[in-house]
């Protein structure tokens, strides 16, 4: 994987967020485990769905309640910092496990993101999400597939 795709995603992520917050953190967190929940529904195994979602939901209700939860700032930096290193290097050995061309993919989803901005900007709905404008196309990765 080129470094320079995950450099467009963390420009994508400093133009949507330039300034993270503490609430923004969590709620990515929150869309960080719905992708991990989507990959093991996707295999059909729903009894870890349930822990992933309960604490999803916790993230959410730390983000609306607008408590002060300090567990991000408190973890374990460098632990955490190895465990999302590790999360891609695995998630790319999946990919290229099942034949699929992950870094089309990556380029395809981040064509797909950019599409979400309006004149340069993105727009957030209520809930603090970047909402999906007329410009917003899906991403295509049926030709990342391969051949397995």
């Amino acid at each position: 994987m080129s470094s320079n795709l995950i450099g467009n995603i963390v420009d994508w992520f400093k133009a949507a967020k330039p300034e993270p917050t503490h609430d923004d953190v969590i709620a990515q967190v929150a869309c960080h485990l719905e992708e991990v929940d989507e990959f093991i529904d996707s295999m059909d195994i729903h009894p870890f769905t349930e822990h992933l979602e309960e604490v999803r939901r916790n993230c959410k209700k730390i983000r609306d309640k607008g408590h002060s939860d300090k567990s991000i700032e408190n973890s374990d930096h460098l632990e955490m910092l190895d465990a999302l290193a590790d999360q891609i290097v695995t998630a790319t050995g999946v990919a290229y496990m099942m034949g699929f061309d992950v870094e089309g993919a990556l380029k395809e989803v981040i064509r797909s993101n950019n599409s979400k901005m309006v004149d340069g900007k993105f727009i957030f709905d209520e809930n603090g999400k970047i909402a999906k404008p007329e410009s917003f196309s899906e991403p295509n990765l049926k030709p990342f597939l391969g051949d397995k």
